[in-house]
């Protein structure tokens, strides 16, 4: 029996959270297990299965107690999330127009590094518009040979941990303070977790790779970006061949920026189509 405390997320878990969280919000890189499973230590996610009303409770990267549900918050009484939440917690993510239907009975609020930036699949598959990127996309094409494959076996997951460990060195802090260990385990729970991705080549030799995961039928989340720093141009490249290697997904998500100053003007040189806001609700009165 499951503790109000919660249970730690298993694998097993992965088919009906991702069928809870889809049922009613609009897709969010956090609404997908795979980004909860990989950072469930980092956020102290745990799954509480209270009968009607199950959500997985954790912390923001602000450090704020959050409750993200797994049911349907316009069906659910106001008053049992009330006690649900107790004193500080807050609701979260909660897309804007679902924030925007439920104003009589939460109050909102948005924290803009919690925003997901949002990309046109076609532009980014032509780089249109994209001027200095495309010529750092072309540049790397041609001088590196490069040879674009999927990730989809034993060899192409070592090829790409490979890349993580040169790109740990190459970063030069410790993996702690880095995503490394979340994206070492994606890549050895590939399968299970339903992730999928790239691989490229340089010269024959593996320089960088991407990992994503579905998080709408037209919507994919890339989770995971590495390459080496001495391939100037390889993560536009990338990303380019992601969106024309995967044209099912009309839109790329490229998760939040969690405030840090180069992350944001990174994410924002691919001109992004929208910044998908996430709201943290509390009950009113």
């Amino acid at each position: 029996m499951t503790s109000r405390a919660g249970r730690a997320l298993t694998l097993d878990d992965r088919g009906r959270v991702n069928a809870a969280m889809r049922a009613w919000a609009t897709p969010l890189s956090e609404s997908t297990f795979p980004n909860l499973y990989l950072f469930r230590e980092v956020h102290a996610y745990r799954l509480v299965e209270t009968p009607g009303l199950p959500h997985v409770t954790g912390a923001a990267y602000d450090g704020e107690a959050i409750v993200i549900p797994l049911f349907d918050l316009a069906a659910a009484d106001a008053g049992e999330v009330r006690a649900l939440l107790g004193d500080g917690r807050r609701l979260y993510p909660v897309p804007e127009h679902r924030a925007a239907a439920l104003a009589d009975r939460y109050a909102a609020s948005w924290n803009e590094a919690d925003s997901d930036y949002v990309y046109d699949a076609a532009r980014m598959g032509a780089l249109d518009g994209l001027k200095s990127r495309r010529r750092q996309a072309d540049r790397f094409e041609a001088a590196a040979a490069p040879a674009v494959i999927p990730i989809a076996s034993a060899a192409e997951t070592a090829m790409a941990a490979g890349v993580l460990d040169r790109w740990l060195a190459d970063v030069a802090k410790p993996w702690a303070a880095t995503d490394y260990a979340a994206c070492r385990e994606a890549l050895e729970l590939r399968e299970a977790l339903g992730l999928f991705g790239l691989l490229v080549l340089a010269q024959g030799a593996p320089g960088g790779f991407v990992l994503a995961s579905e998080v709408a039928p037209d919507m994919a989340a890339i989770h995971f970006a590495k390459g080496l720093r001495s391939l100037d141009g390889v993560f536009p490249f990338l990303f380019r061949q992601f969106a024309r290697r995967y044209p099912q997904y009309a839109l790329i998500n490229f998760e939040q920026d969690l405030g840090h100053a180069g992350f944001r003007q990174a994410k924002r040189s691919y001109a992004p189509v929208r910044l998908q806001r996430k709201f943290r609700l509390r009950p009113l009165g």
